[in-house]
């Protein structure tokens, strides 16, 4: 009797704790299930913003690179001998370009409105490639620019070497006088050479190889531009949207379609994002970006990235799943040992679980740092490009002018000296050599304040002065300049008016403005005035001349760098630094600088308006 009720006992007791068991069991399982469904959640997301991400920082990468090569063609286009169809000393210009952008420019070219090659960079390369697509595609690099005046972007060309190619273009207006008007004349094209398959390898390059995506370019009509599998170029996304999944073997059907053509149809749209899709039970990604430049929208950017990863450990859950199953078969009918092993297991289980999931945000973590890092890389880049652009454009246009005057007249003392250690040197030779010297001295003034303006090294020493004192000094200074002028000056202002500023970067300004207004006044007055505007509580000061004025093209943009202040009867002059230099001055003493022609006669005049301090009594 004894025994059977402890028979039953240890059956309650083994009934009970199997129970509690397959409870425990149920619960981790459906712990389980939900970890294993969430995870494939949170990587399916970071799959997609990844592919998002990377769409939108290789487009991003395409437009930076394409923006510095159509600032080198306007820069070629806006060459003075370019646009006089000149070519003495054109390929280093070329050349130069082609170095700048060289990872994804082929080369440069120079069309003139006929259609020959004038010159080019790789010159001896680039006419024996170039020969057959432009007699054939002559229209579209000459005729569009002309008839637009804007850039014009091709699409994709197969050159006699069977290699595909975008050529952008753009046209060359020159401008010149005819009866008193100024009329704008076309006369060719600058075009830059792009080979897709450099362009598709360079981004190829930037993408993670942890996620096995692949990149594909269409133009605007949904024709294909790059793939891996060449075959594929040309190729319509609207006529076979299964071209997404050119590098697998699935086939498209029902509701997959159906999302991949409302993908393609979005992206052609201009629109951005990413969509996941499911083809045969296996997951994509696609991303898609579209790529616009000067408002024009060329091409669109795809990257398709298969669930690899995250199917990997969707099937580890799967087995995680399988395993949990058959251990409740077993606790089923074995003891409450058997039910502690699996709950053991299920734990082990939810570390591996755990594991998988940090390895995903460390590499989620490690894909963020190295996006950052290429985008401070482009912007890097970006300033190095423009730096070295604006270097060159100066060296090219400022430096030679003075230095060659300046190395003429040293040929010819040199010369004089012969067998004598002393000659007579003249006045008007002395003065040609301390010009140029002195403009030199400018340049590389200018040059410096440039520097220190874009590197935010630029202060400013403020004291109390009378501003009457620093005008005549400016005007002193500017009548060495004009001995050879019929220039008169005239100063409109009181002494007392005494402003809180940096004494020399006023005087700086001035002197940028005598002497801008003395390059262009042969013959005439230059006028400074100053007075007082109380309600204001500013002080404005003006220069004016009787000479050219300035070209109404040229007012919007006069104070930026290396823009040209010029009238309609005489060629651009100058670095185009001084009022750029000027203008960032007036700005850090809070005050404001702008320019207009005279009304009603010649000539231009220069305004500025800084705060004014208080008003000193002049001493008698």
């Amino acid at each position: 009797m004894l025994k059977n009720i402890l028979r039953r006992k240890n059956l309650l007791v083994i009934l009970a704790i199997t129970s509690i068991a397959l409870s425990l069991s149920m619960v981790s399982y459906q712990y389980s299930t939900y970890t294993s469904d969430e995870i494939a959640k949170i990587g399916s997301e970071d799959i997609a913003s990844n592919a998002e991400n990377e769409a939108y920082d290789l487009s991003r990468i395409i437009i930076n690179k394409i923006d510095a090569v159509t600032t080198n063609l306007q820069i070629l286009s806006n060459v003075p001998s370019i646009q006089q169809s000149r070519t003495t000393n054109i390929v280093q210009l070329f050349d130069a370009a082609q170095y700048s952008t060289d990872e994804l420019t082929e080369y440069y070219l120079w069309l003139n409105k006929d259609g020959r090659i004038m010159s080019a960079s790789n010159i001896a390369r680039a006419t024996y490639q170039y020969r057959s697509t432009w007699q054939s595609e002559k229209p579209l690099f000459l005729t569009e620019p002309e008839r637009t005046g804007s850039i014009y972007y091709s699409g994709v060309l197969n050159s006699a070497d069977n290699v595909n190619r975008l050529y952008i273009s753009y046209p060359i207006i020159y401008s010149l006088q005819d009866n008193e008007l100024l009329k704008d004349e076309f006369t060719g094209v600058i075009v830059a050479v792009i080979r897709l398959d450099t362009l598709g390898r360079l981004l190829q390059n930037e993408l993670s190889p942890a996620f096995q995506s692949v990149i594909l370019l269409a133009d605007s009509k949904g024709a294909l531009v790059y793939a891996t599998d060449e075959s594929l170029i040309e190729k319509s996304l609207l006529e076979d949207p299964s071209i997404l999944l050119s590098l697998s073997s699935l086939k498209l059907s029902g509701s997959s379609a159906q999302e991949i053509k409302a993908v393609i149809d979005a992206s052609l749209h201009g629109q951005s994002g990413s969509k996941n899709v499911a083809v045969e039970g296996k997951q994509f990604t696609f991303g898609y970006h579209p790529i616009i430049h000067n408002d024009i929208h060329f091409w669109t950017l795809y990257i398709v990235t298969p669930h690899t990863l995250n199917d990997n450990v969707s099937a580890l859950l799967s087995k995680q799943d399988s395993f949990t199953m058959i251990s409740l078969l077993v606790i089923g009918s074995v003891s409450a040992g058997i039910a502690y092993l699996v709950i053991t297991w299920n734990r082990r289980l939810e570390n591996i679980v755990l594991a998988k999931t940090s390895e995903l945000i460390k590499a989620n973590e490690s894909l963020t740092e190295s996006n950052i890092q290429l985008a401070l890389a482009n912007e890097q880049l970006r300033k190095h490009e423009k730096l070295q652009r604006e270097f060159v454009n100066i060296a090219a246009h400022e430096l030679r002018t003075p230095i060659m005057p300046i190395l003429g007249m040293t040929d010819i003392l040199d010369a004089q000296f012969g067998q004598h250690n002393e000659i007579m040197l003249e006045r008007k030779d002395f003065e040609i050599i301390l010009r140029n010297a002195r403009r030199l001295e400018k340049l590389a003034t200018d040059v410096l304040d440039v520097s220190r303006i874009e590197t935010q090294s630029f202060h400013l020493d403020k004291a109390r002065f009378d501003l009457y004192e620093i005008i005549e000094l400016a005007v002193e200074d500017a009548k060495r300049q004009t001995v050879l002028n019929n220039v008169r000056f005239v100063i409109d202002a009181e002494s007392g008016m005494t402003v809180f500023a940096d004494k020399s970067r006023i005087r700086q300004v001035l002197s940028n403005l005598l002497s801008n207004a003395t390059r262009f006044t042969d013959d005439g007055s230059i006028t400074v005035t100053a007075k007082e505007d109380r309600d204001n509580n500013c002080l404005l000061l003006s220069v004016s001349d009787t000479g050219t004025g300035v070209d109404p093209e040229i007012i919007p943009r006069l104070f930026e760098k290396f823009a040209t202040r010029s009238g309609t009867d005489r060629p651009q002059s100058g670095s185009g630094l001084g009022l750029y230099v000027s203008k960032k001055i007036v700005e850090a003493h809070g005050g404001k600088i702008w320019a207009e022609n005279n009304t009603g006669g010649r000539g231009a005049t220069i305004r500025i308006s800084i705060p004014i301090l208080e008003r000193v009594t002049p001493k008698h």
